[in-house]
């Protein structure tokens, strides 16, 4: 049918477009570890501070909890991305820079009433920084600029099934999800100077292309503690084991001249080394989750994750991720109302809003000159339903403030504002994206 295959074509095009984006933001903090890690939630969880873990969700994708998925009816196709607006400042500068992505593109359907499957593409962590610098090289002070890019992709697919169902009552599930981390690593270091012999300048390149992959598991119960029914608690549990990713690792050095017009001409090489078997990383992670959900409108919930990056490792012959890793946590908070949920009836289209806010606080998983990258976050969304089409379909559009790091003791500090946005696409009983005419 035209519109599967139309469909078809722009999910598959959105997936190479998020294979092939790269992270356009400057953060110094990139610089160590895997870099600036992602929260991997989509654009409804973002508005309610990254909360997700115990979310059931009304038709909506949940990337956090897969084990919430067998409340779906219906497909959903949900691509998510932000725009940002950062200001790094430190004791003596501040810069401004703005930036767009394109961060996850997930499809969830069930298969029947217990089963489901989710897949998706989403980013794992991201590296991009340029910092200029000075050295000391025996006597003498010299311009430096230490670079890097790349970043972890996160390919995934989940499977949800229900244990157990009491007349709707009490809903027990479980998921398991498989998770293939791959991409590149990459640091640049660069000296510049006219002490050296005959005023060259020396340049190394590391790159490491990782991959490995892992299995998780995640749980979800949903029960009413009271006769009426009006009242949902919902209980969410993942917990994925420690990792290890694998890769090839090149080192090369060599010493360059720069011309007239600013351009690095290679001279010899000092160093070129390759190494096939290295490997690094990623520690366990346990996030734990609680909703309530009042009379299917109004949802609060908090989530817990913990991530124990102080047992990081890793083997390379030149070391690929700086920095002294500290274990990770992060408490958030999530509230949303959703006046009505009811899409066959022609109410006010403010009826159909759902109206979202969220707060996050974290520390970060590796230091900063000596001191834990703590962030702050506070968010405010809507969800934004295609009421024409009669579907569950949705834009997310929010909002979100996020601080990370502290210009104390001489350190640096990132102010960002965020519009985040995503795009659910639902067919159900009602819509006519997946209607094949029949003529008499």
């Amino acid at each position: 049918m035209p519109n599967t295959r139309w469909l078809a074509g722009l999910i598959l095009s959105l997936i190479c477009l998020t294979v092939q984006a790269q992270n356009s933001n400057q953060s110094p903090f990139s610089r160590l570890g895997y870099g600036n890690l992602r929260d991997g939630g989509a654009a409804a969880q973002w508005a309610l501070g990254g909360t997700g873990y115990g979310i059931s969700g009304y038709q909506q994708i949940n990337l956090l909890n897969p084990a919430f998925g067998t409340d779906l009816d219906f497909p959903i196709f949900n691509v998510n991305g932000a725009g940002n607006f950062t200001s790094i400042s430190g004791d003596n500068f501040e810069y401004k820079q703005s930036y767009s992505n394109l961060n996850s593109v997930a499809m969830a359907f069930p298969v029947k009433k217990t089963f489901f499957f989710q897949f998706g593409l989403r980013p794992f962590s991201a590296i991009n920084y340029s910092l200029d610098t000075k050295v000391q090289m025996d006597t003498n002070t010299i311009d430096a600029n230490y670079a890097g890019s790349g970043g972890l992709k996160d390919a995934y697919l989940a499977v949800a099934y229900n244990l157990y169902n009491k007349a709707d009552s009490n809903i027990f599930a479980v998921a398991l999800q498989f998770d293939h981390y791959f991409g590149p690593l990459q640091q640049e270091r660069t000296l510049y100077t006219d002490v050296l012999d005959n005023g060259y300048g020396i340049k190394e390149r590391r790159i490491a292309n990782m991959q490995g992959s892992a299995l998780s598991a995640a749980l979800s119960y949903r029960f009413f503690p009271i006769k009426d029914k009006n009242f949902k608690i919902n209980l969410g549990l993942v917990y994925q084991p420690e990792i290890t990713v694998k890769g090839r690792q090149e080192v090369f050095a060599f010493t360059f001249l720069r011309n007239f017009g600013g351009n690095e001409l290679g001279k010899d090489t000092i160093q070129y080394l390759r190494a096939d078997n290295n490997s690094a990383s990623i520690p366990s992670k346990l996030g734990l989750g609680i909703g309530f959900e009042v009379k299917d409108k109004l949802y609060f919930g908090v989530d817990y994750t913990k991530q124990s990056w102080s047992t990081f490792n890793q083997d390379f012959e030149v070391d690929a991720l700086d920095g002294t890793f500290r274990d990770y946590s992060k408490v958030s908070f999530g509230i949303q109302y959703t006046p009505s949920r009811n899409i066959l009836f022609n109410e006010p289209i403010w009826n159909y809003i759902s109206y979202s806010a969220g707060l996050w606080s974290a520390t970060g998983y590796v230091d900063y000159n000596g001191a834990a990258i703590n962030e702050f976050g506070t968010s405010f969304g809507l969800r934004l339903p295609f009421r024409r089409s009669r579907s569950t379909s949705a834009l997310q559009i929010g909002y979100q403030y996020v601080v990370r790091g502290s210009v104390a003791d001489n350190l640096i500090q990132e102010k960002s504002n965020r519009i985040i946005f995503g795009l659910s696409l639902s067919p159900n009983f009602i819509d006519r994206w997946f209607y094949k005419r029949k003529y008499d």
